[in-house]
């Protein structure tokens, strides 16, 4: 996981006379429905068009998120842009929220994206819908995460199988790591030099479940990028290391953290600052 120094300019997302229309009739349809539901499993559908238009209007800002994020899903932290479809992911779902049964968080299909036995405990009928087009709900995400994995999960928390339909202004404390907030990766997750990712608190135990960041293959790439950084780690560390080498090493493992590296930045700083015992911000200190 990756913390993005900001989120893109808004300016012409909050002057655009649609969105606003958009979002005001979106408003309108929920609170009209809302008060005549009588369990949290009662739903309507998200409106795939307001006012004759499509109501999709969040795609046409995904290049804005893609340069913020330099190519990178928020959440595998994978360049995308180029490689890979990709969304504009709601981080909070507007249209429902379901409730990972973590005792079957799925079964990635060998040599494929593809994943079976995902299941959800429950879902609950309407999601986010008010922050549909939230400038601050929104993120560049890989089609993997966000339609394989993530879907509508959203932990917070509570008891989530008890967890009721969400209401607007209420304080809840979310548990999926957001890239573009003030966490930091460190306090939340560590890295095994077999690629595989571990939590080191609530937020990072549900992170890795909702996103499904413990997947093979994403396992499998890390291993060879945590193989490298290991290496160069060990060959600064030897006695017989010239001040050369470690300035070069240094340079390296810097590119490799780097904003706009192109696959996993936020693992590298992780894992720096997990096997040295430096800061990463020490790190860009002692070389400037």
């Amino acid at each position: 996981m990756f913390r993005f120094a900001e989120r893109p300019d808004s300016t012409n997302f909050d002057n655009d006379d649609t969105l606003d229309s958009v979002r005001d009739e979106v408003r309108r349809i929920y609170e009209a429905a809302l008060p005549d539901f009588v369990t949290d499993d009662d739903r309507i559908e998200f409106p795939k068009k307001v006012m004759g238009k499509s109501s999709d209007l969040w795609k046409g800002f995904k290049s804005d998120f893609a340069k913020a994020q330099h190519g990178r899903c928020g959440y595998c932290d994978i360049r995308v842009v180029g490689t890979q479809y990709c969304d504009v992911d709601h981080f909070r779902p507007k249209a429902m929220v379901q409730v990972l049964d973590t005792a079957s968080q799925g079964t990635e299909q060998d040599n494929a994206s593809n994943v079976s036995d995902r299941k959800a405990l429950r879902t609950i009928g309407t999601g986010y819908w008010w922050d549909a087009y939230s400038w601050a709900n929104f993120l560049l995400s890989c089609e993997i995460c966000n339609r394989t994995w993530k879907r509508n999960y959203f932990p917070v928390d509570c008891d989530m199988a008890q967890r009721s339909r969400p209401q607007e202004n209420a304080l809840e404390h979310e548990l999926l790591f957001h890239p573009f907030k003030d966490e930091e990766p460190i306090n939340h997750f560590r890295y095994e030099l077999d690629g595989r990712i571990r939590g080191i608190s609530p937020m990072g135990v549900a992170t890795i479940e909702t996103a499904g960041l413990w997947r093979p293959s994403l396992v499998v790439q890390r291993k060879k990028h945590l193989a490298t950084l290991a290496r160069l780690i060990d060959e600064m560390r030897a006695p017989t290391a010239s001040d050369d080498l470690v300035r070069s090493h240094v340079r390296t493992i810097l590119e490799k953290g780097a904003d706009d590296a192109h696959n996993f930045p936020g693992m590298t700083r992780v894992f720096w600052t997990q096997i040295s015992g430096v800061s990463w911000e020490e790190l860009e200190h002692l070389t400037r």
